[in-house]
């Protein structure tokens, strides 16, 4: 009977102590190396949402729309086009306000688009047609003026043709983040 209580203490089948901490110190090392992976996508996944839905994306989208829909309804382009940095860059459109007659008011609207400090500026108002010598002057007055953009760290205009280019580089400061937009537009006349 002795030996029978020997044969079945040592007969026992199961993890001991030590096989037991291995056991679990590998799977912590296999869980905490997933965490960490996991974690790493998440602030990959938060560092991308706000650089594509940051300050100066959604500046430079509607910077294009507002250029694009301000020249396609430009009839004249008289640029102002310096690339001397010490001078703003700027550019100037005339359209006519009545689409059906545009004779019977020449020339009547204007949009200046500049840049002041680090915004990118466009200022609407009335304009006045000479039709002598075909000339056309912005009023002093001054309708509506718009901040189309911040964080602008250079702007340039080309007039080539019927074509206006808009070159549209905004900066964010705070993600360290860099944007260059090239518009292109044609004018309707």
């Amino acid at each position: 009977m002795i030996n029978k209580m020997k044969k079945n203490i040592t007969n026992k089948s199961g993890f001991t102590l030590i096989e037991l901490m291995v056991t679990i110190l590998i799977a912590s090392f296999v869980f905490l190396g997933v965490a960490m992976v996991l974690a790493d996508s998440v602030r990959g996944f938060k560092q991308m949402q706000t650089r594509v839905h940051g300050a100066i994306v959604n500046d430079a989208y509607f910077a294009r729309l507002r250029f694009d829909s301000v020249c396609r309804k430009a009839s004249k382009v008289y640029g102002h086009i310096v690339y001397d940095a010490a001078t703003p860059q700027e550019v100037t459109v005339f359209w006519y306000s009545d689409n059906i007659n545009p004779e019977a008011l020449g020339l009547n609207k204007y949009a200046k688009f500049y840049l002041s400090g680090t915004n990118f500026m466009l200022d609407q108002g009335p304009a006045t047609y000479n039709s002598t010598d075909e000339s056309v002057t912005a009023s002093a007055t001054v309708d509506s003026t718009m901040t189309v953009a911040a964080n602008v760290t250079e702007l340039k205009f080309s007039v080539d043709g019927t074509s206006v280019q808009m070159t549209l580089t905004l900066f964010d400061n705070n993600l360290q983040q860099g944007l260059t937009v090239v518009c292109s537009s044609i004018r309707h006349n």
